[in-house]
């Protein structure tokens, strides 16, 4: 789980980087230790183990383990979301699996790559798909929720669609039918048509 290209970090070292992070509170993380060092018992236990332990009561992901434990303890929170997981990379940016805090639910948070943060063409770019996206109220569109910069960061939080990419459709079920592919191009198509008629080209 830790980062292969640097030494794993001490226990207490550990305990720094996520206390640091903020995704646990001071008062959890003392609790979650003394649980831990109850379990472990006279064992010199390993950070990597106090990591798993905390992604099995829930506190933290594999994803946010495994950057804490190459000592990252920032880049986990854009305003108030989240950050929980990588969901893929696009032409204008990474998009994560995130939770927006106040509102307890699971979004999607697409972020402009910081090589490109300070390009102002791309920043204007970014920012026109945000806005034109989020003129749009369709079923097969995705929602926009919000846009923001943190720190120098630029992101579009989505709403989170579930489910496989058409890619991985096709390689875990193989060719579709006539009927399932035309039903996807109708969809596809009357998403394109609201897009269009709001002024908006899906490039």
């Amino acid at each position: 789980m830790a980062d292969e290209s640097s030494p794993a970090p001490t226990l207490t070292e550990f305990a720094a980087v996520v206390l640091k992070s903020r995704l646990l509170d001071g008062s959890i993380l003392k609790q979650r230790t003394h649980a831990f060092d109850a379990q472990a018992g006279r064992r010199d236990p390993s950070a990597v183990e106090f990591a798993k332990f905390l992604i099995d009561q829930g506190d933290l992901t594999a994803y946010q383990a495994r950057r804490l434990l190459a000592g990252r303890s920032a880049g986990f929170f854009l305003g108030d979301c989240r950050i929980l997981d990588v969901l893929g990379t696009g032409g204008m940016g990474k998009v994560y699996l995130a939770e927006q805090v106040r509102l307890g639910r699971q979004v999607a948070v697409k972020v402009l790559p910081a090589h490109r943060a300070h390009d102002p063409g791309a920043r204007a770019r970014f920012q026109r798909e945000a806005r034109a996206a989020a003129a749009l109220k369709h079923p097969n569109i995705v929602q926009i929720y919000d846009v923001g910069e943190t720190a120098g960061t630029l992101y579009i939080v989505m709403e989170l669609v579930r489910g496989p990419s058409l890619a991985e459709r096709l390689k875990q079920r193989g060719p579709m039918s006539v009927a399932e592919t035309t039903a996807m191009i109708a969809q596809v198509a009357a998403g394109l048509q609201h897009a269009h008629e709001h002024g908006v080209v899906h490039r």
